[in-house]
């Protein structure tokens, strides 16, 4: 089923389904029925793929991003205030001219807190970011090549649908992996969570070199900060 999945949504890469009501932000779990396949986890993954055309996108200026990364994960400001800079030089993330301040997207933000994590140095940040950007989603025995962690963290941190998130990044000998659990609740009630996962080079065993994890609680205080309008993020003490 998985692999049905793969196919389903590769043949519709184009034009990702929007399944529900037009006019729903976020479309119903059960909407998903009408897919070609039924499975908790094809379900379930057809659900993340999912970004409602309605849903209005959070954007915020770099200077608040490293706020948001330094304070929810634990970095050090000037740390994370490098990488952004090393990705903006490297014209990885938009650059502010005069008074037009460049807005950045979660999805970007994703690659700021992955540089932050896995670059011991400044100018390591731009060859981190694109190895996360790039990285396929594993469905069954394939890879699919589009979308990359960062979109769908981004849906993760804005449609509130998810119950509840947590994310883990790695660095393995055979590369960089990136996991996203999402716990989503039915109108029946019922509960379930999904684990994406994202790598190039799947070997099922080897040692970690490093890992950085956001906790359930760590993701729900990013979702607030990151809902905030501009000019209101406050730093976590």
């Amino acid at each position: 089923v998985p692999n049905r999945a793969a196919d389903y949504l590769q043949g519709h890469k184009s034009q990702p389904a929007f399944l529900g009501h037009p006019e729903d932000t976020n479309p119903p779990l059960g909407a998903l029925l009408n897919l070609p396949f039924y499975s908790p986890s094809a379900l379930t993954f057809g659900f993340l793929f999912l970004k409602s055309k309605n849903r209005r996108q959070e954007m915020h200026p770099a200077k608040e991003c490293v706020d948001i990364a330094a304070s929810v994960c634990g970095f050090p400001r000037s740390h994370v205030d490098q990488r952004t800079r090393a990705l903006i030089d490297a014209g990885i993330l938009p650059k502010s001219k005069g008074k037009q301040i460049a807005l950045l997207n979660a999805e970007q933000l994703f690659l700021i807190i992955a540089c932050s994590a896995f670059s011991d140095r400044r100018a390591d940040a731009p060859n981190v970011a694109l190895a996360f950007r790039d990285l396929p989603l594993a469905v069954g025995d394939k890879l699919i090549g589009e979308g990359g962690p960062g979109l769908y963290f981004e849906n993760a941190l804005e449609m509130h649908s998810y119950k509840s998130c947590r994310m883990e990044l790695s660095a393995t000998r055979n590369g960089y992996v990136a996991s996203l659990w999402c716990e989503l609740a039915s109108s029946t009630g019922q509960e379930s969570e999904i684990l994406l996962s994202f790598f190039r080079n799947p070997k099922w065993g080897g040692y970690t070199k490093r890992t950085f994890a956001l906790s359930s609680e760590g993701f729900q205080v990013m979702r607030n900060l990151w809902s905030r309008p501009t000019d209101d993020v406050v730093e976590i003490k």
